[in-house]
């Protein structure tokens, strides 16, 4: 997985500032060791950023991940970070790309294209060119089936065909307080859940006394019957982990927030309305 032939390069992604427009990261990072493999007579596919860019999922498309294993968990994991910390509607899935079509290389219709790299320093450093003379020295990918493509890795993540049905947010929506317990230590514990709350999107708040800990939630998928939450803008009092809702047959909420300061669990009640 690297390059760029016809499409942008995307170190502008993560330094917006850069005045480099072409390369791709994997090459860039050391332009003259992919020009030498470029050069070197293997047999090479090359699975670019024309390619990769094509295969976006939303955060509903990965959650079918979740009925996987825990390597499949720790994949979706990885993804949900992109949108929930930096508010992505799509993320392309780069090396899972390249990896789906290494095994399943009838995935994409390859071109045969003589590649070079530009190593020279400055503003076009990385970047993987066509050259017009010359036999060909690679297999270039630059229509994968995109459908086929996420179908696979649903199939071998979650084992499951079709897309994942999610409940409604009704059993948990409201505000609720109560107490919950870490080790022997009580808190008390308030929530609010909007009604209007959708996958990926900042569903409410939450309050944690008295170690001070406050901020949003957002709704990131369901574990089962606990409906997953993340918390965003926390105040210094909080630590790094994730807090999980399950709505019970008596009207009460399960509470689990799970992360480096263990586990801390209670049942919440329906918050009068004011």
């Amino acid at each position: 997985m690297g390059g760029a032939v016809y499409a942008p390069g995307n170190i502008t992604n993560l330094i917006p500032d850069s005045e480099n427009h072409v390369a791709e990261w994997n090459v860039i990072s050391d332009p003259l060791a992919a020009k030498e493999v470029f050069a070197s007579g293997l047999d090479l596919y090359m699975i670019p950023l024309d390619a990769t860019n094509q295969v976006k999922h939303s955060l509903e498309e990965i959650q079918p991940w979740r009925k996987g294993d825990e390597k499949a968990d720790f994949v979706a994991e990885l993804y949900e970070i992109m949108f929930v910390e930096y508010a992505f509607e799509a993320v392309e899935i780069f090396d899972l790309t390249a990896a789906v079509i290494m095994v399943r290389p009838d995935f994409c219709r390859f071109q045969t294209l003589r590649m070079d790299v530009i190593t020279d320093a400055g503003s076009t450093s990385g970047q993987t060119i066509i050259v017009s003379d010359g036999e060909p020295n690679m297999h270039v990918c630059l229509e994968p089936d995109v459908s086929k493509i996420k179908q696979h890795l649903n199939e071998s993540f979650s084992s499951n065909q079709g897309p994942l049905e999610l409940p409604s947010i009704d059993p948990i929506a409201g505000s609720w307080t109560g107490s919950a317990l870490n080790d022997g230590y009580e808190m008390d514990v308030s929530i609010t859940i909007n009604e209007t709350c959708q996958l990926g999107k900042v569903c409410g708040r939450f309050e944690i006394m008295p170690v001070s800990c406050s901020g949003i939630l957002t709704w990131v998928g369901m574990e089962g019957e606990l409906y997953q939450l993340q918390a965003g803008n926390k105040t210094a009092g909080c630590g790094e982990g994730r807090d999980y809702l399950a709505p019970q047959a008596d009207g009460t909420v399960l509470y689990i927030s799970r992360g480096d300061y263990g586990e801390t669990r209670g049942i919440l009640q329906s918050a009068p309305q004011p």
